[in-house]
C-alpha cells in the first residue's frame, strides 16, 4: 500500500540550450534525495516537461496561454519573483 504526502524539495536548476519553444535545463542538484527514479517520477511530466539523464525539457508550447500565440520561438527568459517571464520573437 502507497501513502502520499507533501515533501518539500529544493533543486538547483542549469539552464543549457533553448530551440523554438522549448528550453532545456541540467538538473544540477535535488535535496533532500537525489536519486534517478524519484527524478524520473517527479520531472517527466509529458507534454509539459520531459526528464532524460539529469535533463529537463520545458515545452512551453504546452500551455495554454502561449498556444493562443501560434508563432514566434523564445528570445529571452528569466526568473523574476518566483515567476518565469518570457519574451517571444515574431
Amino acid at each position: 500500500m502507497m501513502f502520499k504526502k507533501n515533501v518539500a524539495f529544493r533543486i538547483t536548476l542549469k539552464p543549457i540550450h533553448v530551440e523554438k519553444r522549448t528550453i532545456s535545463f541540467e538538473l544540477v542538484e535535488m535535496e533532500p534525495i537525489d536519486r534517478d527514479f524519484i527524478n524520473q517520477r517527479i520531472f517527466n511530466r509529458p507534454p509539459f516537461f520531459e526528464y532524460e539523464k539529469r535533463a529537463i525539457k520545458m515545452n512551453v508550447n504546452a500551455w495554454s496561454i502561449v498556444r493562443k500565440i501560434p508563432i514566434g520561438t523564445i528570445k529571452s527568459y528569466e526568473l523574476v519573483e518566483g515567476a518565469l517571464k518570457m519574451k517571444l520573437s515574431l
